[in-house]
């Protein structure tokens, strides 16, 4: 079976899996009215979070990962890994032909307005395609995104920490909310 014949029958078929397939995963924040949950609508990435259409996030994504979100054609893998962690992943993304952009978050102290601005540009640049944000667990992606819709989109604290919640956001609560009160 050719490449694009086959990622045209994923395509196909994914509503009807989704279907015969749909149930909530545990490791889903619920959803709230500042925020809404989206359902995951990729076979192959039900692990992830989708806090927004066309937008997962979570932890380091596995080969079978990627595969399923190269299907979804004209997609971007943004990692927060640090240069430590990183390890092979720009090369396992680049052989399937997805964009890759790097902004390391080793913790706390890289949660800054300029990074959350970074991730805003790349998420503005490729509004309409799929995006893959992730870090080693998604705590740093919920986090990161917080912070993007705060500074960038405007949101209030609430709102922001709900999204960063619904993306992933755990243990560094506590550091996003002091950096957008503070602000």
């Amino acid at each position: 079976m050719n490449r694009s014949w086959s990622r045209s029958l994923i395509t196909l078929c994914t509503p009807l899996l989704l279907v015969a397939c749909s149930s909530a995963t545990a490791t889903q924040a619920p959803a709230t009215s500042a925020t809404p949950q989206v359902a995951s609508s990729a076979v192959g990435l039900e692990e992830f979070r989708q806090p927004r259409e066309k937008l997962w996030t979570g932890g380091r994504p596995s080969d079978a990962n990627l595969d399923a979100f190269a299907a979804l054609s004209g997609g971007l893998v943004i990692s927060l890994l640090s240069a430590d962690e990183l390890g092979d992943e720009r090369e396992r993304v680049a052989t399937r032909n997805l964009g890759f952009l790097s902004i390391p978050i080793t913790g706390a102290v890289d949660l800054t307005e300029d990074n959350a601005r970074k991730l805003g540009e790349a998420l503005r640049a490729h509004e309409g395609h799929p995006v893959l944000l992730h870090c080693g667990s998604g705590n740093r992606a919920g986090a990161l995104l917080a912070l993007e819709a705060f500074y960038v989109e405007g949101l209030t604290v609430e709102a922001a920490i709900a999204l960063g919640k619904n993306a992933g956001l755990t243990a560094l609560e506590p550091a996003v909310r002091e950096r957008l009160i503070a602000r």
